[in-house]
């Protein structure tokens, strides 16, 4: 038997037992890793499972600066931000447009289209929202609710 046809099944066993060799990484949605699966086989995945409505709507968000003695951060916006939830992607306007997408968690990242390091990370919790907003060296804590039609 050719040695290559011996270490297979010793591969497939290793693969099978040792934790962290999974085939099906995990995402990680804070920082957009795949881990090991390729952006088309993602894309695929997606495709199949259809477009994320669970969370479709006009979330009204509210911002609070996180306190920090070392930097001057702009204030936080004094009125709720409205991010709209369509099939899977959100956008929000804070005089530039931001835009993202969410996933079957309700993990969601939406970002400037310019400077992906201005983003809201977070996840909608059934009716609430809870992330945090980041611009450089200013942080922000975002919370908000689901909005009614008609609100």
């Amino acid at each position: 038997m050719p040695k290559r046809a011996r270490l297979f099944p010793l591969c497939i066993l290793v693969t099978l037992t040792v934790p962290g060799c999974s085939s099906k990484p995990g995402v990680n949605i804070i920082n957009n890793n795949v881990g090991d699966q390729t952006a088309a086989a993602s894309a695929a995945a997606s495709a199949v499972a259809g477009p994320v409505t669970t969370f479709d709507g006009e979330w009204g968000l509210r911002f609070t600066t996180n306190p920090s003695a070392a930097r001057q951060c702009p204030p936080a916006p004094s009125r709720d931000v409205i991010m709209a939830v369509e099939q899977g992607r959100a956008q929000l306007n804070m005089g530039k447009t931001y835009s993202g997408s969410v996933n079957t968690g309700g993990e969601v990242r939406v970002a400037d289209r310019m400077d992906r390091s201005i983003a809201i990370i977070g996840a909608f919790r059934g009716e609430n929202f809870v992330g945090d907003f980041r611009n450089g060296n200013c942080s922000y804590a975002v919370a908000g609710r689901k909005r009614l039609p008609g609100q």
